[in-house]
């Protein structure tokens, strides 16, 4: 990873017509991506993971080296939306020794981030991924990603199909990894629960180059708390 970096994201057509509106992701906050549409945000998280492109938005990376551009974010780790998980082992060891091998998994590692989780996957290595509840499997895959030392967060709807306990232990494992000054972009339909001091939201309409708003911290919360279920069409940098 770089030292001291922005991302950029140009393109964005933004309220009025405005062509090439910028969002800037800084690593250490949280970006929260909103949208009503949720194929929308969607769109947005797999162009950012380089997995599907949407024409006319731009990656940048600026250093005091200069600026480049990317492909994708930085050695990303993708937590999928509910229902598309996939999985690189039949059993919860496997899962876990093929992303652990890439980090240079240490029992100590998978011990601290089972306990912030309130797992036993250590204890049920044999299991079967598919004998998992659906939340179990989504901070399976969390963890798991986790011990690789990913150098940025896509998550899709990240509190989703979560019990209460594993909310609070996702939304905190979330702002902990952000706080290391690392890049987090969550995608969800319902931003509030990720909006925070450390959090910054962007605001999406039909299509994943819309830019609605942007903003961050009591602004940010203000307009979540006045925004209709459709958002309107005016924008805020």
């Amino acid at each position: 990873m770089y030292a001291d970096y922005k991302i950029t994201i140009s393109g964005f057509s933004g309220s009025g017509g405005q062509e090439n509106t910028v969002w800037t992701l800084r690593p250490g906050v949280v970006s929260v991506v909103y949208s009503r549409l949720e194929s929308a945000g969607r769109s947005l998280l797999d162009h950012l993971a380089g997995r599907k492109i949407i024409h006319g938005l731009r990656i940048g990376i600026e250093t005091d080296g200069g600026r480049d551009t990317l492909q994708a974010l930085p050695s990303p780790a993708v937590l999928p939306p509910p229902g598309a998980e996939i999985f690189v082992g039949t059993t919860v060891g496997e899962q876990l020794r093929f992303y652990g091998r890439s980090g240079g998994m240490s029992a100590k590692k998978l011990a601290a981030l089972d306990k912030e989780f309130g797992f036993g996957f250590s204890a049920i290595r044999e299991r079967s991924v598919w004998e998992l509840g659906e939340g179990e499997r989504r901070c399976l895959l969390l963890i798991s990603q986790a011990l690789a030392g990913p150098g940025s967060w896509i998550m899709h709807s990240p509190l989703a199909r979560l019990d209460g306990v594993r909310r609070r232990s996702m939304s905190a494992y979330i702002v902990e990894y952000a706080a290391r000054g690392r890049l987090v972009i969550a995608g969800t339909s319902q931003p509030a629960g990720l909006m925070g001091e450390r959090s910054r939201l962007l605001v999406l309409g039909a299509s994943g180059r819309e830019l609605i708003y942007q903003g961050e911290g009591e602004a940010a919360g203000q307009y979540l708390a006045k925004a209709p279920d459709t958002p309107p069409r005016t924008a805020n940098p």
